[in-house]
């Protein structure tokens, strides 16, 4: 394990980055192109800036956000896949990148703004959640939404396709907002 912070090391356009277990990725506001980031099981990618590579991660792997990240390569239908955990904190822009579907992984949780022009997948037993605002087309294929934060409300600028996923959420009252005394909701301006 260790730390590689890209302000201080430059990859070639051609590289292929792997993130192993125990290590950590530090973008720290730059932006770079190169061919693949893998992230392994473990394995951590934090910060803000901009990777344009093909990114995927295993299961176990964590991305957060520090900041605006875009990530992923917008000329490759395998532009940006997850099978681990992806945070978009407060406050922070996620971009994701794909020439399809972006794919989610186990847990996403969404307190500030996760974008993808051409939509979100999940997968089977995959969650996404919090009180933020997803701008793009989310497909769940049998994964969960789970809106708001105890509770809270997930805002979806775009459709939102439930098709054989689950939707669970708090009651605590009869008004929608955040905290004791409300509910969840999902604000979607697209189609459900």
């Amino acid at each position: 394990g260790g730390e590689f912070d890209l302000t201080t090391e430059a990859i070639a356009n051609t590289s292929s980055v792997s993130v192993e277990s125990a290590a950590t990725l530090d973008i720290n506001g730059v932006t770079d192109t190169f061919d693949a980031l893998s992230i392994a099981s473990g394995g951590i990618v934090s910060g803000a800036g901009t990777l344009a590579a093909n990114v995927s991660g295993a299961a176990g792997s964590a991305i957060t956000s520090g900041g605006t990240l875009i990530l992923g390569n917008a000329a490759s239908s395998t532009g940006f896949a997850t099978d681990g955990t992806l945070t978009a904190n407060s406050g922070h822009v996620v971009t994701l990148n794909d020439s399809d579907l972006a794919l989610l992984g186990s847990s996403t949780v969404v307190n500030g703004t996760l974008v993808a022009a051409n939509g979100l997948s999940m997968s089977s037993g995959d969650t996404v959640s919090g009180g933020g605002t997803i701008t793009a087309d989310l497909s769940t294929n049998s994964g969960s939404i789970k809106p708001g934060n105890s509770p809270g409300i997930l805002s979806v600028t775009g459709a939102l396709d439930l098709a054989d996923g689950t939707y669970e959420l708090e009651i605590d009252g009869t008004t929608a907002g955040t905290g004791a005394g409300f509910h969840d909701q999902t604000d979607v301006t697209g189609t459900v």
